[in-house]
């Protein structure tokens, strides 16, 4: 077989014959009976060679010589007598005629390549959308790091310098000293507020004490004080993992905040319930909704956001689904098994 082509960057890595002989068989089989389980195989085939350091150049090499070899032995099966003037005229005609009777041919062989091919797409795509997570979840980080400077390095400083301020006018004036006393309290109290609210947009203290039902609905009230829409949040679920909490409590937090930012939305109702094996989350608004699989794809302007919240939901065995269409609204669905599936399967 040719030489494939080396990687970028690293040591070139060859198919084994095992792969390219599986590739041959394949596609002769497809060829001969153009059905489904064919088409399985040669989308293993391609897995198996994405995961020993192939690319999508050696893959075009294998089907390029596997398609060699079966018209080869497909001319060599030919009877024909061939001239003296032309040894090679009779086996031009027979792939001729062959191209001719079989016109399916090198259309089997094009969806057989593709096949083979679908799971390089599949990790390029999800591989695209990791890094519009990373990207996202960065600028969210980005946000924080600018709200707790504001908060930390700001206002609480310049609280505690009046809060010094105040002290140092106190032990001037030792009497009467009672106001003072109360504007230093007041000055430690505002400070307080200010290191709690930092503290609970990195890790919400009511989620850690009381649990996400009791976290989902505190999030609600600060969401519909701050919007123009009314929340119902129905949160009847007990006991769940931390890592389940953490993600469906972001996931809301994340919802609304689209709600918020795009929905138009008048009313907003929430639901949470779990069984012994299932959380469902869902959140619906009454708002001016949108092409769900746009969003869903990447290219709207919230995808990053819910795009990053189903990796969050599919790495805990969870699922995200999205029900809008313009016009009529939006329903984000979650659903994530309580069983830790990776000690369930230890």
């Amino acid at each position: 077989m040719s030489e494939i082509a080396e990687n970028a960057g690293s040591k070139p890595v060859s198919p084994s014959r095992e792969l390219v002989d599986a590739y041959t068989e394949g596609l002769l089989d497809y060829l001969v009976r153009p059905q489904e389980p064919a088409l399985q195989r040669a989308r293993k085939i391609g897995r198996d060679a994405m995961t020993s350091g192939l690319s999508l150049s050696d893959m075009s090499m294998i089907h390029h010589e596997s398609v060699r070899k079966l018209l080869v032995q497909t001319l060599g099966m030919g009877q024909y007598q061939a001239t003296d003037s032309d040894p090679l005229q009779d086996s031009y005609l027979l792939l001729h005629s062959l191209v001719a009777a079989e016109s399916a041919y090198p259309i089997a062989a094009a969806r057989f390549f593709a096949a083979s091919i679908s799971p390089f797409e599949t990790n390029q795509h999800e591989s695209q959308q990791a890094i519009a997570v990373l990207r996202y979840r960065n600028s969210k980080l980005e946000e924080q790091i600018r709200q707790f400077s504001t908060l930390v390095f700001d206002e609480a400083l310049q609280l505690l310098a009046a809060a010094g301020l105040a002290l140092g006018d106190i032990r001037r004036k030792p009497v009467p000293a009672g106001g003072k006393l109360d504007e230093v309290q007041s000055l430690l109290c505002r400070i307080g507020d200010h290191l709690t609210a930092c503290a609970s947009e990195l890790q919400p203290r009511v989620l850690e004490d009381l649990g996400l039902g009791a976290a989902i609905q505190s999030i609600s009230r600060r969401f519909s004080a701050a919007a123009q829409f009314d929340i119902v949040a129905d949160t009847a679920v007990g006991p769940l993992r931390p890592a389940v909490s953490a993600a469906l409590y972001r996931a809301v937090e994340e919802s609304l905040t689209n709600v918020l930012r795009h929905a138009q939305a008048h009313h907003v109702r929430i639901c949470v319930c779990n069984d012994a094996d299932v959380v469902k989350c869902s959140i619906g608004d009454d708002g001016i909704g949108f092409d769900a699989s746009e969003v869903l794809s990447g290219r709207a302007e919230r995808a990053s956001g819910l795009i990053c919240v189903r990796e969050s939901l599919r790495v805990l065995g969870g699922t995200l689904a999205i029900h809008s269409a313009p016009g009529s609204g939006t329903e984000v669905v979650m659903t994530v098994r309580t069983v830790d599936q990776t000690r369930s399967h230890s």
